[in-house]
């Protein structure tokens, strides 16, 4: 499967092109010269609703694919910071910090994590 059969049909390969660009970051200039159309063609495009649709869903995908990778590389920075809080022979400032950003990455996990239990509570109670 190639990346541009994850779209709707309704995407044109120029505005495939565009709508990669633009979640990659890019100005309307630079979709624009990349799909080999006009500035005021990407902008007409970004107006049309279908459009904006498989925009938001490419990003969407995009955004999950990078905490998938955050995820993963958590394991890894954790495994560091433990090492270097763990030797004796990484100055104690060095081991002060990497204990205290695991302590902030804990509370800040606990408080997403309560928030998200918060929400799925006022969900389920506004749905009955």
């Amino acid at each position: 499967m190639t990346s541009s059969d994850r779209f709707s049909e309704k995407l044109t390969t120029a505005q495939w092109s565009a709508l990669r660009a633009l979640v990659a970051g890019s100005d309307y200039a630079a979709a624009a010269s990349v799909s080999g159309v006009s500035v005021r063609t990407v902008r007409r495009w970004r107006t049309l609703k279908w459009f904006r649709s498989e925009l938001e869903a490419e990003q969407s995908r995009v955004m999950e694919a990078s905490c998938l990778r955050l995820g993963n590389l958590t394991q890894k920075a954790l495994s560091v910071l433990e090492d270097m809080m763990d030797d004796p022979e990484v100055a104690a400032g060095v081991r002060v910090r990497a204990a205290g950003l695991v302590i902030d990455a804990a509370l800040r996990w606990k408080e997403v994590a309560d928030l998200a239990a918060r929400v799925e509570n006022l969900e389920r109670s506004l749905s009955t």
